[in-house]
């Protein structure tokens, strides 16, 4: 129990810290009254969120090094091939693609201080909202999550649990944080994706493809919007094509050996 609120701690840290900047930029703005500051904030959250995710980062990092943890190498390269990196990218769009088509007419939060947020920051720099946008939940939220939910709590855990257990522990985190910007629907969505990130770490061995793969899973939000108002039949065949790809994908990614063992 100990090492699983341990591991816990720095997910906390992450969030603690995120608490703290938006704080700052609520105090920065000198607007007194709660609606504006509120405004204020989640129009700066794509700016809040990159600077939690690299302070965040650079800071566990640098904590974990004095205290002599072995480092969790993000960009290690030694267990990384093409055919599992592919393999996890399919298996992960798949799933999230087809959590997408499920939720199409539900609205997210979460989803929305974003996209008010993009918009803001592309007013006066015309495309940098977008870019913002992009690099915040393509690169960076993705790299910081499976740092935390995979890299630290693996290395937390190992020795003491199962794969399966520390996979579903790291996965159960992975839900519970994402109740805040969606509610109970996008954590059952973000439990699922961390069962499949999970399994892609203990066959893989390697971070950079759950890194990667967790970005790729991301880009159905983009890629999928033109499905909105679609007939059922085109979301039918879309939805087969998707559960093909993740039969497959799954199966041949299953047969790998696992590379990493608790």
């Amino acid at each position: 129990m100990k090492h699983i609120i341990k591991s816990i701690s720095y997910v906390l840290f992450y969030f603690v810290l995120q608490g703290m900047l938006s704080t700052v930029f609520a105090l920065a703005s000198g607007l007194r009254t709660e609606v504006n500051v509120a405004t204020f904030v989640n129009n700066n959250v794509l700016l809040i969120m990159a600077i939690t995710n690299i302070l965040s980062l650079t800071l566990i990092y640098f904590f974990r090094k004095l205290r002599k943890k072995t480092a969790v190498g993000i960009f290690n390269f030694k267990n990384m091939t093409l055919k599992n990196t592919i393999l996890s990218a399919v298996m992960s769009f798949s799933i999230s693609g087809l959590f997408y088509l499920i939720t199409l007419d539900m609205q997210f939060e979460g989803a929305y201080i974003l996209k008010v947020s993009m918009e803001y920051f592309s007013q006066n720099v015309p495309w940098l909202g977008t870019l913002m946008l992009l690099a915040s939940t393509l690169v960076l939220q993705p790299i910081t999550e499976e740092y935390l939910c995979r890299g630290v709590m693996f290395q937390e855990l190992k020795n003491r649990f199962s794969n399966i257990a520390t996979v579903l522990i790291s996965a159960g985190v992975f839900g519970i944080i994402h109740i805040l910007p969606g509610g109970i629907v996008l954590a059952v969505g973000a439990f699922i994706m961390g069962l499949v990130f999970g399994l892609i770490y203990v066959k893989t061995g390697s971070l950079t493809i759950a890194c990667i793969s967790h970005g790729i899973a991301n880009l159905p939000d983009y890629l999928f919007t033109s499905f909105e108002g679609k007939p059922l039949n085109n979301l039918i065949i879309i939805g087969c094509v998707l559960v093909l790809l993740l039969v497959l994908s799954t199966y041949l990614l299953c047969k790998v050996k696992n590379k990493v063992d608790c």
